[in-house]
């Protein structure tokens, strides 16, 4: 088992902090299930690919 531990005092922002996630190799298709437990009735997609901006 791997712990990854946030000491957040200002914050983090929830689109970035995601894609950090995925980027560290969390598996899509976990991660999509995981997320789908937040709401079951509601139906969303999820395009997941590398970006590189501002570089």
């Amino acid at each position: 088992m791997r712990i990854l531990y946030y000491d957040c005092f200002c914050g983090i922002s929830a689109e970035k902090n995601l894609g950090a996630l995925l980027d560290l190799g969390v598996d899509q298709e976990y991660f999509s299930h995981e997320l789908a437990k937040l709401q079951p009735d509601f139906t969303f997609t999820i395009d997941i690919g590398k970006k590189q901006a501002g570089g």
